[in-house]
Protein backbone atom coordinates (compact mmCIF):
# COMPACT_ATOMS: atom_id res chain seq x y z
CA UNK A 1 0.00 0.00 0.00
CA UNK A 2 1.42 3.36 -1.01
CA UNK A 3 1.25 6.18 1.47
CA UNK A 4 -1.01 8.90 0.21
CA UNK A 5 -1.25 12.58 1.04
CA UNK A 6 -4.53 13.71 2.52
CA UNK A 7 -6.41 16.73 1.26
CA UNK A 8 -5.88 19.45 3.87
CA UNK A 9 -9.20 20.99 2.93
CA UNK A 10 -11.09 17.80 3.73
CA UNK A 11 -11.93 17.23 7.38
CA UNK A 12 -13.21 13.94 8.66
CA UNK A 13 -12.65 13.64 12.39
CA UNK A 14 -14.73 10.49 12.84
CA UNK A 15 -12.59 7.97 14.71
CA UNK A 16 -12.36 4.32 13.75
CA UNK A 17 -15.50 2.41 14.73
CA UNK A 18 -15.18 1.44 18.39
CA UNK A 19 -17.31 -1.67 17.67
CA UNK A 20 -14.60 -2.94 15.36
CA UNK A 21 -13.36 -5.46 17.91
CA UNK A 22 -16.63 -7.40 17.48
CA UNK A 23 -16.17 -7.80 13.72
CA UNK A 24 -14.58 -10.84 12.03
CA UNK A 25 -10.87 -10.32 11.38
CA UNK A 26 -11.18 -9.77 7.62
CA UNK A 27 -13.98 -7.22 8.07
CA UNK A 28 -11.99 -5.54 10.84
CA UNK A 29 -8.99 -4.97 8.57
CA UNK A 30 -11.11 -3.83 5.61
CA UNK A 31 -13.09 -1.36 7.70
CA UNK A 32 -9.99 0.00 9.36
CA UNK A 33 -8.19 0.60 6.07
CA UNK A 34 -11.25 2.30 4.61
CA UNK A 35 -11.50 4.54 7.66
CA UNK A 36 -7.83 5.50 7.81
CA UNK A 37 -7.77 6.55 4.15
CA UNK A 38 -10.48 9.14 4.83
CA UNK A 39 -9.53 10.20 8.33
CA UNK A 40 -8.12 13.70 8.80
CA UNK A 41 -4.38 13.23 9.31
CA UNK A 42 -4.34 10.06 7.24
CA UNK A 43 -1.24 7.96 7.75
CA UNK A 44 0.51 10.32 10.17
CA UNK A 45 -0.62 9.67 13.72
CA UNK A 46 0.78 13.04 14.81
CA UNK A 47 -2.15 14.65 13.00
CA UNK A 48 -4.86 12.47 14.52
CA UNK A 49 -7.16 13.85 17.18
CA UNK A 50 -7.08 12.19 20.59
CA UNK A 51 -10.59 10.84 19.93
CA UNK A 52 -9.30 9.08 16.81
CA UNK A 53 -6.19 7.73 18.56
CA UNK A 54 -8.10 6.54 21.62
CA UNK A 55 -10.44 4.56 19.33
CA UNK A 56 -7.53 2.38 18.20
CA UNK A 57 -8.57 -0.15 20.85
CA UNK A 58 -5.27 -0.76 22.67
CA UNK A 59 -6.84 -3.77 24.39
CA UNK A 60 -7.11 -5.51 20.99
CA UNK A 61 -3.67 -7.02 20.45
CA UNK A 62 -1.68 -9.22 18.12
CA UNK A 63 1.37 -11.27 19.09
CA UNK A 64 4.68 -10.65 17.32
CA UNK A 65 7.41 -13.23 17.73
CA UNK A 66 10.95 -11.93 17.48
CA UNK A 67 14.38 -13.37 18.28
CA UNK A 68 16.19 -11.97 21.31
CA UNK A 69 19.90 -11.23 21.06
CA UNK A 70 20.59 -14.42 23.04
CA UNK A 71 18.79 -16.45 20.38
CA UNK A 72 15.65 -17.09 22.43
CA UNK A 73 12.22 -16.44 20.93
CA UNK A 74 10.09 -13.74 22.55
CA UNK A 75 6.35 -13.17 22.09
CA UNK A 76 5.39 -9.50 22.32
CA UNK A 77 1.75 -8.44 22.40
CA UNK A 78 1.21 -5.20 20.48
CA UNK A 79 -1.95 -3.07 20.04
CA UNK A 80 -3.22 -4.35 16.71
CA UNK A 81 -5.03 -1.32 15.28
CA UNK A 82 -2.40 1.14 16.48
CA UNK A 83 0.28 -0.92 14.74
CA UNK A 84 -1.89 -1.01 11.62
CA UNK A 85 -2.07 2.78 11.69
CA UNK A 86 1.65 3.23 12.28
CA UNK A 87 3.22 0.52 10.11
CA UNK A 88 2.62 0.18 6.36
CA UNK A 89 4.54 -3.10 6.45
CA UNK A 90 2.10 -4.52 8.99
CA UNK A 91 -0.84 -3.19 6.97
CA UNK A 92 0.34 -5.04 3.87
CA UNK A 93 0.74 -8.28 5.80
CA UNK A 94 -2.69 -8.08 7.44
CA UNK A 95 -4.41 -7.17 4.18
CA UNK A 96 -3.44 -10.60 2.82
CA UNK A 97 -3.59 -12.54 6.12
CA UNK A 98 -6.31 -10.86 8.22
CA UNK A 99 -6.91 -13.96 10.36
CA UNK A 100 -3.39 -13.95 11.80
CA UNK A 101 -3.17 -13.57 15.57
CA UNK A 102 0.52 -14.52 15.83
CA UNK A 103 3.22 -13.37 13.42
CA UNK A 104 6.84 -14.57 13.42
CA UNK A 105 9.13 -11.71 12.40
CA UNK A 106 12.17 -13.15 10.65
CA UNK A 107 14.16 -10.03 9.75
CA UNK A 108 17.54 -10.49 11.41
CA UNK A 109 17.96 -6.82 12.31
CA UNK A 110 14.68 -6.47 14.20
CA UNK A 111 15.49 -5.84 17.86
CA UNK A 112 13.24 -7.30 20.58
CA UNK A 113 13.86 -4.51 23.09
CA UNK A 114 13.20 -1.90 20.40
CA UNK A 115 9.93 -3.65 19.56
CA UNK A 116 8.96 -3.51 23.24
CA UNK A 117 9.65 0.23 23.20
CA UNK A 118 7.45 0.62 20.12
CA UNK A 119 4.71 -1.39 21.86
CA UNK A 120 4.79 0.95 24.88
CA UNK A 121 4.73 3.96 22.57
CA UNK A 122 1.71 2.61 20.70
CA UNK A 123 -0.15 2.17 23.99
CA UNK A 124 0.73 5.73 25.00
CA UNK A 125 -0.56 7.33 21.81
CA UNK A 126 -3.88 5.50 22.30
CA UNK A 127 -4.29 6.58 25.91
CA UNK A 128 -2.60 9.98 26.33
CA UNK A 129 -4.27 13.20 25.12
CA UNK A 130 -1.02 14.65 23.75
CA UNK A 131 0.82 12.79 21.02
CA UNK A 132 4.18 11.58 22.33
CA UNK A 133 7.23 10.75 20.25
CA UNK A 134 9.14 7.50 20.42
CA UNK A 135 11.46 7.88 23.43
CA UNK A 136 15.10 8.75 22.95
CA UNK A 137 17.51 6.15 24.27
CA UNK A 138 20.70 7.46 25.87
CA UNK A 139 22.71 4.42 24.84
CA UNK A 140 23.85 4.77 21.22
CA UNK A 141 23.33 1.11 20.34
CA UNK A 142 19.81 1.07 21.81
CA UNK A 143 19.02 4.34 20.03
CA UNK A 144 20.15 3.00 16.66
CA UNK A 145 18.46 -0.37 17.22
CA UNK A 146 15.15 1.42 17.84
CA UNK A 147 15.71 3.59 14.77
CA UNK A 148 16.46 0.60 12.52
CA UNK A 149 13.59 -1.51 13.85
CA UNK A 150 11.14 1.34 13.22
CA UNK A 151 12.50 1.78 9.69
CA UNK A 152 12.15 -1.93 8.94
CA UNK A 153 8.53 -1.70 10.11
CA UNK A 154 7.96 1.18 7.67
CA UNK A 155 7.74 3.76 10.47
CA UNK A 156 10.54 6.11 9.36
CA UNK A 157 8.36 9.19 9.78
CA UNK A 158 8.29 8.59 13.55
CA UNK A 159 12.07 8.45 14.12
CA UNK A 160 13.37 11.66 12.51
CA UNK A 161 13.98 13.08 16.00
CA UNK A 162 16.12 10.03 16.82
CA UNK A 163 18.32 10.74 13.80
CA UNK A 164 18.52 14.41 14.72
CA UNK A 165 19.51 13.62 18.30
CA UNK A 166 22.27 11.26 17.22
CA UNK A 167 23.73 13.64 14.64
CA UNK A 168 23.56 16.72 16.86
CA UNK A 169 25.19 14.84 19.71
CA UNK A 170 28.11 13.71 17.56
CA UNK A 171 29.41 17.27 17.35
CA UNK A 172 29.76 17.43 21.13
CA UNK A 173 31.75 14.26 21.76
CA UNK A 174 34.51 11.95 20.58
CA UNK A 175 32.88 8.72 19.36
CA UNK A 176 34.71 5.61 20.59
CA UNK A 177 36.09 3.30 17.87
CA UNK A 178 33.48 0.69 18.82
CA UNK A 179 30.77 3.11 17.72
CA UNK A 180 31.96 2.79 14.13
CA UNK A 181 31.13 -0.92 14.28
CA UNK A 182 27.76 -0.24 15.92
CA UNK A 183 26.67 2.37 13.37
CA UNK A 184 27.56 0.18 10.40
CA UNK A 185 25.56 -2.67 11.98
CA UNK A 186 22.48 -0.57 12.70
CA UNK A 187 22.16 1.52 9.52
CA UNK A 188 21.02 0.70 6.00
CA UNK A 189 21.69 2.44 2.71
CA UNK A 190 18.80 2.28 0.23
CA UNK A 191 20.19 4.17 -2.74
CA UNK A 192 21.08 7.08 -0.42
CA UNK A 193 23.72 6.98 2.30
CA UNK A 194 22.15 6.79 5.74
CA UNK A 195 22.52 10.29 7.29
CA UNK A 196 23.64 8.85 10.66
CA UNK A 197 26.40 6.85 8.94
CA UNK A 198 27.53 9.84 6.90
CA UNK A 199 27.59 12.11 9.95
CA UNK A 200 29.77 9.66 11.87
CA UNK A 201 32.08 9.23 8.87
CA UNK A 202 32.52 12.99 8.57
CA UNK A 203 33.01 13.40 12.32
CA UNK A 204 35.77 10.79 12.38
CA UNK A 205 37.35 12.24 9.22
CA UNK A 206 37.36 15.71 10.80
CA UNK A 207 38.86 14.47 14.08
CA UNK A 208 41.64 12.62 12.27
CA UNK A 209 42.34 15.15 9.53
CA UNK A 210 42.83 17.99 11.99
CA UNK A 211 44.33 15.82 14.76
CA UNK A 212 41.63 16.54 17.29
CA UNK A 213 42.16 13.12 18.91
CA UNK A 214 45.27 11.45 20.27
CA UNK A 215 47.40 9.04 18.25
CA UNK A 216 45.98 5.96 19.98
CA UNK A 217 42.42 6.92 19.05
CA UNK A 218 43.43 7.68 15.46
CA UNK A 219 45.11 4.29 15.27
CA UNK A 220 42.02 2.56 16.66
CA UNK A 221 39.82 4.33 14.10
CA UNK A 222 42.25 3.21 11.39
CA UNK A 223 42.02 -0.43 12.47
CA UNK A 224 38.24 -0.40 12.12
CA UNK A 225 38.28 1.48 8.81
CA UNK A 226 40.93 -0.87 7.44
CA UNK A 227 38.47 -3.76 7.69
CA UNK A 228 36.53 -4.13 4.45
CA UNK A 229 33.36 -4.90 6.42
CA UNK A 230 33.26 -1.24 7.38
CA UNK A 231 34.05 0.19 3.98
CA UNK A 232 30.69 1.98 3.92
CA UNK A 233 32.12 4.49 6.38
CA UNK A 234 35.04 5.43 4.15
CA UNK A 235 32.71 5.72 1.18
CA UNK A 236 30.41 8.02 3.14
CA UNK A 237 33.02 10.72 3.87
CA UNK A 238 32.24 14.04 2.19
CA UNK A 239 35.46 16.07 2.00
CA UNK A 240 33.62 19.32 1.37
CA UNK A 241 31.59 18.84 4.53
CA UNK A 242 34.69 18.05 6.57
CA UNK A 243 36.20 21.34 5.39
CA UNK A 244 32.94 23.17 6.09
CA UNK A 245 32.86 21.77 9.62
CA UNK A 246 36.31 23.22 10.23
CA UNK A 247 35.28 26.61 8.86
CA UNK A 248 31.76 26.97 10.23
CA UNK A 249 31.35 24.40 12.98
CA UNK A 250 29.38 21.18 13.30
CA UNK A 251 25.90 22.58 13.84
CA UNK A 252 26.25 25.23 11.14
CA UNK A 253 26.79 22.41 8.65
CA UNK A 254 24.34 19.87 10.03
CA UNK A 255 21.49 22.22 10.82
CA UNK A 256 20.90 22.51 7.08
CA UNK A 257 21.42 18.80 6.49
CA UNK A 258 18.88 17.92 9.18
CA UNK A 259 16.38 20.42 7.80
CA UNK A 260 16.60 18.72 4.41
CA UNK A 261 16.38 15.25 5.97
CA UNK A 262 13.43 16.11 8.22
Amino acid sequence: MDLKNTNRGHRNNNPPNTNMATLPASAQIAQFQSTIENLNGGYNLRNWSFAARSALLPQTTITLQVTERNGQKANIQVPKLALLAASPQFQRHMKHRPQDTHIALIHQRLDADALRTIRSWLYSICTEPHFTRLPLEQDVEKMLALRLTAKIMGMAQYITHVTESYICGLGLRIPPPSELVTVVAFTRDRGVTDPALEALANRVAYLCTFHEVDADTESAYGEVLGDERFGRLLGAVKVEKVEAIRERGWMAVYRRVLAEYG
